[in-house]
């Protein structure tokens, strides 16, 4: 028999082992696991959400999914029925011959202009946006145009909305080259960095005092219209790559932030408070030179002879 001081000593000596061992297991890194990407759903199954901000991500998550333009209209009428709490929203959808897809946001049927419950005012859906050409028609009860920072967008026009004001989230935008506002509330450019846009054109801005801002942007295409407070022109000499200026309806007195741009367009028409057309003989590259309806006709038209470039 086995003396029981040596079974408790080997038993001791089992346990110092076993424990020895565990020190000399390197410890486990701690798995990190990701927390797995929500499902994206399907449209019908968007239309289900009554949470207004689960339905928001759910549609932008939607959005990146690639849907066909058809579930994208649904879902952005949808949206704008659910947001605003009305029967039904009118939107013009078409596919240009370019192929390019257009959805036009349009002005209610007479008979619903009189009634506040129609009035679209929270345009949150917007956030889901990936279209061509967006276009916003005399929306005046729109104040918040915020959502568009989401939105794929390259041809944008906001037309009739008095509340727009914040050039600023056009900066956001991907895709953004061509930008169309006519908004009383446009007071204030120096906010615009739009990297790739290439047409501005800014109508109706009643505040609008400077054109601060545009320097340093490279735009091709530029048209200001109806800003009768418009009295600071200087940052049209520091935009880069301009070839068409358009300035009809506002108080300039001189060409002198334009006689130095290679311009093959320009037209000033309406420009009324004109008092000189010092260096416009200088423009060599214009090809299309109109000033109707602007004063100094009979300066215009001797300078205009002077340059053999003018096709009309």
């Amino acid at each position: 028999m086995i003396p029981a001081c040596l079974i408790a000593a080997g038993l001791l000596c089992a346990m110092i082992s076993g424990c020895a061992k565990q020190e000399e297991l390197p410890e486990s890194e701690p798995v990190n696991e990701e927390p797995a990407e929500p499902r994206i759903l399907t449209w019908e199954e968007v239309k289900q959400i009554t949470d207004v901000d689960q339905r928001l991500d759910a549609f932008v998550r939607l959005r990146d999914s690639k849907p066909s333009f058809d579930e994208q209209v649904e879902l952005i009428r949808l949206g704008l029925m659910e947001f605003n709490e009305i029967a039904q929203v009118h939107l013009l959808v078409q596919i240009l011959n370019d192929g390019r897809r257009k959805i036009t946001l349009t002005k209610p049927r007479p008979h619903e202009e009189e009634n506040p419950n129609q009035a679209i005012k929270d345009i949150s859906v917007f956030a889901v946006m990936h279209v061509d050409v967006l276009n916003t028609y005399w929306c005046p009860n729109i104040t918040d145009f915020s959502p568009l920072k989401t939105a794929k967008v390259r041809s944008l026009s906001i037309l009739s909305c008095p509340g727009f004001s914040d050039v600023g989230v056009l900066n956001h935008i991907e895709g953004l080259s061509f930008v169309n506002i006519n908004s009383s509330g446009l007071n204030d450019l120096r906010p615009l960095r739009v990297p790739q846009l290439k047409n501005l054109s800014l109508a109706g801005g009643s505040r609008l005092t400077s054109l601060e801002g545009l320097e340093g942007m490279t735009i091709n295409r530029l048209f200001i219209s109806n800003t009768p407070s418009l009295t600071d022109y200087s940052a049209l000499s520091k935009i880069d790559g301009l070839k068409s200026l358009y300035l009809n309806n506002v108080p300039i007195k001189d060409l002198e932030y334009i006689t130095d741009l290679e311009l093959e367009y320009l037209l000033l028409t309406g420009c009324r408070k004109l008092q000189s057309l010092e260096g416009l003989e200088s423009m060599r590259s214009l090809k299309v030179l109109d000033f109707s309806n602007s004063s100094l006709q009979d300066e215009f038209r001797q300078i205009k002879g002077q340059l053999p470039s003018i096709n009309r």
